[in-house]
C-alpha cells in the first residue's frame, strides 16, 4: 500500500512538477549565467576599445612633438661624441621649445597606466633637457657618459610606451 501512495496519478503529477521547475530553474540559472558572462567580456572589449582609441588619439599628438625631439637628442650625442659643442648647443633651444609645447597636452583623459607612462617619459625628457639647457648657459662641462645614459633610459621608457601600446591593441581585438 505504501508504493502505491508514492506513486498514484497525484503524486505522480507533482513529481512531474517539481522536476519540471528543478529543470527549468536550472537551465534559466545556467541562461543567466552565460549571459552574464557574454556581457562581461563585451564591456571589458568595449573599455579596451575606448581605452586604446584614446590612446592613439593622445599618442599621435604627443610623437609628432617627441619624435623631432629624440631625433635632435640622437643628434645633440653625435656632436657631443664629436666635439662639436656649437651644434650641440644649438639644438637645445629648439628641444626645449618644443617640450613645453608637449607640456602642454592634457593627459588625464587616459587610463592611469597610460598617464604614468607618459609622465615617466617626460620626467626623464625634462631631465634631459635640463641638463643640456645648464650645460649651454653655464658653459660648465657635459659628462658624455651621464648624458648617454640618461638618453638610453628615456629611449627604453619610450620601449615600454611602445609596448603598452601593443597591449592596448592586442586586448582591444
Amino acid at each position: 500500500m505504501g508504493m502505491r501512495m508514492l506513486f498514484n496519478e497525484q503524486t505522480v503529477d507533482a513529481w512531474i512538477g517539481a522536476i519540471g521547475s528543478f529543470a527549468g530553474t536550472l537551465v534559466a540559472g545556467l541562461l543567466t549565467v552565460f549571459i552574464y558572462k557574454h556581457q562581461v567580456k563585451l564591456s571589458r572589449k568595449k573599455e579596451a576599445e575606448n581605452e586604446f582609441e584614446t590612446f592613439m588619439k593622445f599618442g599621435e599628438k604627443y610623437q609628432l612633438l617627441l619624435s623631432p625631439i629624440m631625433k635632435n637628442l640622437d643628434l645633440m650625442k653625435k656632436h657631443l661624441d664629436e666635439g662639436n659643442i656649437e651644434n650641440f648647443k644649438n639644438l637645445v633651444d629648439t628641444n626645449v621649445d618644443m617640450f613645453e609645447e608637449m607640456k602642454k597636452l592634457n593627459a588625464s583623459e587616459l587610463s592611469y597606466t597610460a598617464e604614468s607612462k607618459f609622465m615617466a617619459l617626460n620626467h626623464y625628457l625634462e631631465f634631459i633637457l635640463f641638463q643640456t639647457a645648464l650645460y649651454k648657459k653655464s658653459g660648465s662641462e657635459i659628462q658624455i657618459s651621464n648624458f648617454s645614459d640618461n638618453l638610453k633610459q628615456l629611449k627604453e621608457v619610450e620601449k615600454e610606451m611602445n609596448d603598452y601600446r601593443k597591449s592596448l591593441k592586442k586586448r582591444a581585438s
